[in-house]
């Protein structure tokens, strides 16, 4: 499969169909560049400062849908915290939740350590994340399972976080992803060309839209929108 980076950005801007088909439109140009030879998923979830949802998920490879459903529906609130609210656009599962310790370990210190260890499946040692946060509540996740602990480093983990930022533009353009008093607002990200070079970033870091506050990483409305929740979130 050819590694496209444009492609994937591409297909984060393509708004045709419904949000289902646009994931796997968007988890198909990333499988090459992502997959680590174990499979890749990706997820559409919706977050507040008490709220978590999980809206939609495809998978390539290890597992189906129903089986990463219960997975991420079972997970401590602690990890659901420390990835979907507090995570950095592109990391590990080990850097995100213990970062000074293997996945692999048996020494437990933790509800997220215990649960991701005992209930990764066979081959599954750690797991290599992209997190793009739209600021309005909403985002979009790509995973890959790694068949052992590591991390991203160099050009490819910069490559990445501008993805992210191109990612989650686009799905703040699609229907329902944006309130009404931020949609005349788009936002500015970076370029990324066919080889992958960086251009210039406008991205201001921060901004004040309404009545509510907007970040790289995350949000704090005025009013939270309504989501599917499970008890303990």
């Amino acid at each position: 499969m050819t590694r496209d980076w444009v492609g994937v950005v591409e297909a984060g801007y393509d708004l045709s169909g419904d949000r289902l088909g646009w994931l796997n439109r968007l988890l198909d140009a990333a499988t090459p560049l992502m997959d680590r030879g174990v499979g890749v998923n990706a997820q559409v979830f919706r977050v507040s400062a008490t709220r978590f949802a999980v809206e939609e998920l495809a998978v390539r490879g290890l597992g189906t849908v129903e089986q990463l459903r219960g997975f991420l529906e079972g997970a401590p609130p602690e990890a659901v915290d420390a990835i979907y609210r507090r995570g950095a656009p592109v990391g590990t599962l080990s850097e995100w939740l213990f970062p000074s310790r293997p996945l692999t370990g048996r020494t437990f210190r933790g509800g997220s350590e215990r649960y991701f260890v005992e209930r990764t499946p066979a081959g599954f040692r750690d797991s290599l994340g992209l997190v793009a946060h739209t600021g309005t509540g909403w985002g979009v996740v790509l995973t890959a399972p790694l068949p052992r602990p590591g991390r991203m480093r160099g050009p490819e983990r910069g490559r990445w976080k501008r993805v992210a930022a191109h990612l989650a533009a686009g799905l703040r353009l699609r229907p329902g992803a944006l309130p009404p008093y931020l949609r005349s607002r788009p936002a500015r990200v970076g370029r990324i060309t066919r080889r992958g070079s960086p251009g210039p970033s406008r991205s201001s870091g921060a901004t004040r839209c309404g009545s509510g506050r907007t970040t790289a990483r995350g949000w704090s409305p005025a009013t939270e929108p309504p989501a599917r929740t499970w008890p303990g979130r």
